[in-house]
């Protein structure tokens, strides 16, 4: 009988009797699919451990842009909280300033009053 496939001996290193393993037939083919998709793992882990190593630079330069933007943020959110401190502040001299026209309206309507 003629098998087409290979045949695989494992001898240990502390000698003694070694494995042989025969594969032919549907074996094989299950070999070679299993074989193919091991491969094709390993070129693609090789693939993107490769793009990362190349591509280092230009990560270089998005951490830089990435830390240029967070430092506009700090700066914005501190104007921003500027900002607020100053409209409240406005706030208040607005309502001093009713107090204030208040005041005067009434000094001013008694004055009138006692001449």
């Amino acid at each position: 009988m003629n098998k087409e496939g290979f045949s695989l001996i494992i001898f240990p290193y502390h000698g003694g009797n070694g494995r042989q393993y025969e594969v032919y037939g549907f074996r094989l083919l299950l070999f070679r699919i299993l074989f193919m998709i091991v491969i094709i793992i390993l070129m693609s882990a090789i693939y993107i451990m490769i793009t990362g190593l190349l591509n280092k630079n230009e990560t270089q330069v998005l951490r830089e842009c990435i830390s240029a933007l967070e430092d506009s943020l700090r700066k914005a959110q501190e104007v921003e909280l500027r900002i607020v401190e100053i409209e409240s502040e406005l706030e208040n001299i607005r309502i001093v300033r009713a107090r204030v026209e208040n005041i005067l309206s009434l000094a001013a309507q008694n004055f009138d009053d006692s001449q």
